[in-house]
């Protein structure tokens, strides 16, 4: 299985999860919830397989066998971010922004393997080492993350879905039979 189902900052924190695929473990995350002058920061760490650079910026090996903290989404000295949801799917990962300090909701970033158009960045470049924003001016509430396909909540609770999808597996209503679909942005399902 990949990625996380339902998951969302308030309820991982603190929390080790694997993500298993074919009897290996291709990446973990954690988040850690830190309190500082009455308010919450969130952040990743990250560690395992990183073939497709799913693990972010500042990591070069292909493995990475001790817990880091996920760098700063714009390469700051100082890693200030602040995440509300985070997925992780077959080697990438995907996570909302919060878009000012306590905000229920944000941007996506994604990174790692986005062959299929799966990080929603609008092309296939591959693999994608840094959180990069996702474009559009939609804010989002969370993201999830699977084999090919990908999927969000908009601040508005429409869902969304972009990537890879055979059998109509994006719920967009445009695929049939055995007809595979590649959406390489967020488009709303109806």
């Amino acid at each position: 299985s990949f990625g996380l189902q339902g998951y969302s900052n308030r309820r991982l924190a603190g929390r080790i999860l694997p993500f298993v695929r074919q009897k290996r473990i291709p990446f973990l995350f954690t988040l850690r919830r830190c309190v500082k002058d009455y308010s919450f920061s969130v952040e990743i760490w990250i560690w395992g397989d990183n073939s497709f650079e799913q693990l972010g910026s500042g990591i070069v090996a292909d493995f990475q066998a001790v817990p880091t903290r996920l760098a700063d989404k714009d390469g700051g000295a100082v890693n200030d971010d602040e995440w509300i949801s985070i997925a992780a799917g077959a080697d990438y990962a995907l996570g909302v922004h919060s878009s000012s300090a306590g905000a229920p909701w944000g941007y996506i970033y994604g990174w790692g393997r986005n062959a299929v158009h799966q990080l929603g960045l609008g092309h296939t470049a591959n693999p994608v080492a840094a959180p990069s924003l996702v474009p559009g001016a939609t804010l989002w509430r969370s993201v999830e993350a699977g084999t090919t396909s990908s999927f969000g909540i908009d601040s508005n609770f429409y869902l969304h879905a972009w990537g890879q999808g055979p059998f109509g597996g994006l719920g967009l209503g445009s695929s049939s039979g055995t007809s595979i679909v590649e959406v390489s942005s967020p488009t709303k399902v109806v």
